[in-house]
């Protein structure tokens, strides 16, 4: 999450910049995610956008899962928040390689059949030589991380576009689904789609 350091006066009229070196109190920040987190979860789940398999099956039920929250909202949820490394204009030049571009290109692409997805990535822990390897992943997984970074068209909400990720992974598990190849062009296709400018 990026948060600006300052806001708008009550009235809207001007920009009010915090104090150098403090801007929220981390507990009070902390105590807000807890309560946003926990609330969104309840709305998702009433929503029917939660899908709870395993031991946490039995929370598919609405009472039960009500009740499931409460003790979580009586302990301390650490908010790690640090200032940017390399400022605004480093956060920015990141978010601008995934508005007009896809996340991953196609020559980082190494192999792909109907179980694996091999592609090269760059390990930045790594400070001299070469950085690049190649992971690999099954394909319902890969689909579903390069899903993430295709940016919602305008007016969608984050849960559209998971719920969207899941419908495309579980048609993938289909008999008779299209070949990678097909699915790729479509995602393609999709990050195209004209998107909100704010961030």
């Amino acid at each position: 999450m990026i948060v600006p350091g300052g806001g708008l006066s009550p009235d809207g009229t001007r920009w009010v910049v915090c104090k150098p070196g403090f801007f929220l109190h981390v507990r009070v920040l902390s105590r807000l995610f807890r309560r946003l987190f926990l609330d969104g979860l309840m709305v998702l789940h009433g929503a029917g956008h939660l899908r709870l398999f395993g031991d946490l099956a039995g929370l598919a039920d609405a009472p039960a899962f009500a009740e499931w929250p409460a003790p979580l909202r009586k302990i301390d949820w650490v908010v790690y928040a640090k200032p940017l490394f390399g400022g605004p204009e480093a956060v920015l030049a990141y978010l601008s390689r995934y508005t007009h571009r896809v996340a991953i290109s196609n020559h980082r692409l190494v192999s792909a059949d109907a179980g694996t997805v091999a592609f090269r990535w760059k390990d930045y822990r790594i400070k001299r030589g070469d950085r690049m390897k190649v992971m690999r992943l099954a394909t319902d997984e890969f689909i579903r991380r390069f899903l993430i970074h295709v940016p919602p068209p305008t007016g969608s909400t984050a849960s559209d576009t998971m719920a969207s990720s899941r419908a495309v992974v579980a048609k993938r598990k289909s008999p008779g689904s299209a070949r990678f190849s097909e699915r790729r062009a479509l995602a393609n296709r999709t990050s195209q789609k004209p998107t909100s400018k704010n961030p």
